[in-house]
């Protein structure tokens, strides 16, 4: 469980951060991104304190963490994204 709560945590920092950018970046093309990013953490952080999300959920958030890695020139954030995809199958294919 505090593994879980640190990963949150991260996550939340990872989401604000997101967030922070896109208020500041000039190029929109940039700001929508970074935008769509802080928000599709935001519902990841949200699925994750649900404590038992289903396995429809786990994988649609996969599938939008790889699409917004596959977006993003932030070599950083591609690789929490890639990393947080991977949890999220992984959790998906465990056993309820």
């Amino acid at each position: 469980m505090e593994n879980l709560r640190k990963h949150i945590s991260e996550l939340e920092t990872k989401a604000a951060a997101a967030s922070l950018i896109a208020d500041l970046a000039t190029d929109p093309k940039a700001r929508v991104i970074y935008t769509r990013l802080a928000k599709q953490l935001a519902e990841a952080i949200e699925g994750l304190r649900l404590g038992a999300p289903d396995r429809e959920f786990l994988i649609l958030q996969a599938a939008k963490c790889r699409a917004f890695a596959d977006e993003t020139k932030d070599a950083e954030m591609r690789a929490d994204l890639q990393k947080l995809a991977a949890e999220f199958e992984a959790k998906a294919q465990q056993p309820k």
